[in-house]
Protein backbone atom coordinates (compact mmCIF):
# COMPACT_ATOMS: atom_id res chain seq x y z
CA UNK A 1 0.00 0.00 0.00
CA UNK A 2 2.88 2.40 0.73
CA UNK A 3 4.27 1.95 -2.81
CA UNK A 4 0.84 2.62 -4.31
CA UNK A 5 0.46 5.74 -2.20
CA UNK A 6 3.89 7.04 -3.24
CA UNK A 7 3.11 6.20 -6.87
CA UNK A 8 -0.20 8.05 -6.73
CA UNK A 9 1.39 11.05 -5.03
CA UNK A 10 4.20 11.27 -7.60
CA UNK A 11 1.81 10.77 -10.50
CA UNK A 12 -0.66 13.42 -9.35
CA UNK A 13 2.18 15.85 -8.68
CA UNK A 14 3.22 15.45 -12.31
CA UNK A 15 -0.40 15.60 -13.51
CA UNK A 16 -0.73 18.97 -11.78
CA UNK A 17 2.56 20.15 -13.25
CA UNK A 18 1.69 19.20 -16.81
CA UNK A 19 -1.76 20.82 -16.55
CA UNK A 20 -0.07 23.99 -15.30
CA UNK A 21 2.39 23.92 -18.18
CA UNK A 22 -0.39 23.22 -20.71
CA UNK A 23 -2.82 25.87 -19.48
CA UNK A 24 -0.48 28.62 -18.25
CA UNK A 25 3.12 28.34 -19.36
CA UNK A 26 2.99 27.29 -23.02
CA UNK A 27 0.14 29.62 -24.06
CA UNK A 28 1.99 32.58 -22.53
CA UNK A 29 4.86 32.06 -24.98
CA UNK A 30 2.74 33.69 -27.66
CA UNK A 31 2.55 36.92 -25.60
CA UNK A 32 6.27 37.29 -25.07
CA UNK A 33 7.96 39.61 -27.53
CA UNK A 34 11.05 41.75 -27.37
CA UNK A 35 8.80 44.82 -27.30
CA UNK A 36 6.48 43.78 -24.47
CA UNK A 37 8.75 41.98 -22.11
CA UNK A 38 12.46 41.73 -22.83
CA UNK A 39 13.28 40.92 -19.21
CA UNK A 40 10.76 38.06 -19.12
CA UNK A 41 12.06 36.66 -22.38
CA UNK A 42 15.69 36.82 -21.22
CA UNK A 43 14.95 35.23 -17.85
CA UNK A 44 12.77 32.54 -19.39
CA UNK A 45 15.47 31.68 -21.88
CA UNK A 46 18.13 31.63 -19.17
CA UNK A 47 16.11 29.26 -17.01
CA UNK A 48 14.97 26.88 -19.72
CA UNK A 49 17.66 27.05 -22.40
CA UNK A 50 19.26 23.79 -21.29
CA UNK A 51 15.92 22.01 -21.90
CA UNK A 52 14.20 23.99 -24.63
CA UNK A 53 15.98 25.41 -27.64
CA UNK A 54 14.85 28.78 -29.06
CA UNK A 55 12.13 28.20 -31.70
CA UNK A 56 9.98 30.20 -34.10
CA UNK A 57 6.16 30.77 -33.62
CA UNK A 58 5.17 27.69 -35.66
CA UNK A 59 7.14 25.38 -33.38
CA UNK A 60 5.57 27.01 -30.31
CA UNK A 61 2.09 26.48 -31.79
CA UNK A 62 2.89 22.80 -32.43
CA UNK A 63 4.34 22.47 -28.92
CA UNK A 64 1.10 23.69 -27.34
CA UNK A 65 -0.98 21.38 -29.54
CA UNK A 66 1.11 18.24 -29.04
CA UNK A 67 1.49 18.78 -25.31
CA UNK A 68 -2.29 18.38 -25.07
CA UNK A 69 -1.79 14.70 -25.91
CA UNK A 70 0.79 14.29 -23.13
CA UNK A 71 -1.51 16.16 -20.76
CA UNK A 72 -4.27 13.69 -21.54
CA UNK A 73 -1.96 10.73 -21.02
CA UNK A 74 -0.76 12.05 -17.64
CA UNK A 75 -4.37 12.62 -16.62
CA UNK A 76 -5.23 9.03 -17.58
CA UNK A 77 -2.22 7.80 -15.62
CA UNK A 78 -3.46 9.79 -12.63
CA UNK A 79 -6.83 8.06 -12.90
CA UNK A 80 -5.15 4.63 -13.03
CA UNK A 81 -3.02 5.51 -10.00
CA UNK A 82 -6.15 6.54 -8.14
CA UNK A 83 -7.93 3.30 -9.06
CA UNK A 84 -4.89 1.26 -7.97
CA UNK A 85 -4.79 3.11 -4.67
CA UNK A 86 -8.53 2.67 -4.20
CA UNK A 87 -8.24 -1.06 -4.85
CA UNK A 88 -10.47 -1.03 -7.93
CA UNK A 89 -7.61 -2.41 -10.03
CA UNK A 90 -5.84 -5.48 -8.66
CA UNK A 91 -2.08 -5.24 -8.35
Amino acid sequence: MTILLLHALATWTLVGLIWFVQMVHYPLFSLVTGETSPRYAAEHQRRTSWVVVPVDPEVIRRLVLTNGFRTGLWTARGAVAWLLLDGRIAT
